[in-house]
């Protein structure tokens, strides 16, 4: 996910990331925006910071089964902990439940 570094770029959402995260799919990104708060670098995806940090993280996954496999573990994981509707449920239903005393 190459993205320059403006204002445009750095009000995206990120989920694009997400998604991947979510499939167990480690990201390769810029460190734009939310990017550099959903991937942990060298964790569960990559953030790059040069042009030649692409080709030598995309050269890294794809010569290394090991490697994409504990980061896309780490990425789910991620998903999961922090984005997931299981996470979010019990949150949700907590303010709710909150609103509902205030107006009674």
């Amino acid at each position: 996910m190459p993205l320059p570094d403006n204002e445009w770029t750095r009000g995206k959402g990120g989920y694009k990331i997400l998604q991947y995260m979510a499939l167990g799919i480690p990201s390769v990104a810029s460190p734009v925006g939310i990017n550099s708060r959903l991937i942990q670098d060298g964790l569960n995806g990559f953030l790059v910071h040069s042009p030649d940090g692409w080709l030598d993280r995309l050269r890294a996954l794809v010569s290394s089964p090991e490697l994409r496999l504990s980061m896309g573990r780490n990425a789910r994981r991620t998903a999961e902990d922090n984005y997931s509707f299981e996470h979010y449920t019990p949150l949700l239903l907590e303010r709710l439940k909150a609103v509902a005393v205030r107006h009674r």
